[in-house]
Parts: structure tokens; C-alpha cells; sequence
């Protein structure tokens, strides 16, 4: 996932908490603290980590025995780009934040291919990795996209084709302030058992 904070306060420290057994894949930049950063936020949403600018704080994590929601909306992978930038819109994410989103997760998608496309929020990510914050924030958004690849020759309408199900569900608008922390990561499971995440 990817930490932008627009809260303006200097030398915030952020920690990651993760369960027990998960693994990080990446960490950018090399944690500065235990297992989190030292950092300055910049009103763009970019952070300072010693006399290094960043567009954001990264991580990656293996979580082990994560619990798939196995449902959400059907998308075509020919569909996804312009469903995302109208649900993106619609949950609160920031013009950059959604072009960032986007740019990461458009070639994931295989055209021909059908997707459940659900979103986790707040608590429920809290519950796969807690962050704490030294210096109090203002208001911590997080949304966790979960995507799935149905298997070949399903017979599902997708939501270009007519189906809601799963839209509201799983489409829910935060609210946002100025100065917030907003956080958006994401794990796609493909057919093959090949995971992969942001």
C-alpha cells in the first residue's frame, strides 16, 4: 500500500503492525524506525524521509491465511480503467491519488478476462495490518482493493453488461479532510494462484 499524509507535521513517525508470520515484499523507503518511518509531511501529500522526497510511503506484505471476500462487482478487464476512475471518484480519492491507483493497477487486468472488484475500508484493514501514528492525525482513510479472476467460461453478466450486485456493497464514500492520511493498497488473485499486490 501506498501512505500519503497531507497532515503538514513534521518528524511524524509511523509504525506498521503486522500479524504474526506476514512478511514484507518491499519497503519504500528502508524503514527508518522499527518497523516504520521518521518522516516530515508536505502539503502535495509527498513526505521527506531525512533529506529524501517521496511521492509516498510504500509497503508490500504476504499476510498469511488471508480470508478472500470472494465477491464484489463482475468487470471485464477491458472495462476496468473507466470503472475505476468513476468508483475511485465516487469513494473520495484525490485526482493524484486515483491517477497513481490506476497507473499501478491497469496492466494487471487481462481484456477478455471477468474480475470480482470489491474495496475493503478502515477497520477491516485495520484488522489485516494496524498503522499508529506518534503525533495525533486529524482523520486516517484506508482502502484495500480485493480483486479476483473468475474462472474461464462463467456465465455472469459483468457491470457494463447490467449487473449491480456487489457495486454498493462494496463502493463506499469516505470522508476526506484536507489534512488527512489516506492510504490505498490492493491484491489481485488470478486463476493460476498467482498473487499479486500493491
Amino acid at each position: 500500500p501506498a501512505i500519503y499524509d497531507y497532515s503538514l507535521l513534521k518528524n511524524q513517525v509511523v509504525t506498521l503492525h503486522p500479524p504474526f508470520g506476514a512478511q514484507f515484499t518491499e519497503l519504500i523507503p528502508e524503514c527508518t524506525e522499527n518497523l516504520g518511518w521518521k518522516y516530515t509531511s508536505l502539503s502535495s501529500g509527498d513526505v521527506l524521509v531525512g533529506q529524501q522526497k517521496y511521492p509516498y510511503l510504500y509497503y508490500s506484505i504476504k499476510v498469511p491465511e488471508y480470508r478472500w471476500l470472494n465477491d464484489g462487482a463482475v468487470v471485464r478487464g477491458s472495462d476496468m480503467d473507466r470503472f475505476f476512475r468513476k468508483t475511485l471518484w465516487e469513494i473520495g480519492f484525490r485526482d493524484r491519488e486515483q491517477d497513481e491507483f490506476i497507473d499501478y493497477w491497469k496492466n494487471e487486468f487481462e481484456a477478455d478476462k471477468l474480475y470480482t472488484i470489491a474495496f475493503r475500508y478502515n477497520k477491516d484493514v485495520d484488522a489485516i495490518i494496524p498503522l499508529s501514528f506518534e503525533q495525533p492525525i486529524t482523520r486516517m482513510n484506508r482502502v484495500l482493493l480485493e480483486a479476483q479472476e473468475l474462472p474461464p467460461g462463467i456465465k455472469v453478466r459483468s457491470y457494463y453488461e447490467g449487473s449491480t450486485h456487489g457495486y454498493s456493497t462494496y463502493v463506499q464514500p469516505l470522508i476526506r479532510s484536507k489534512d488527512d492520511v489516506f492510504e490505498w493498497g490492493g491484491t489481485l488473485l488470478r486463476q493460476s494462484g498467482t498473487v499479486v499486490t500493491h
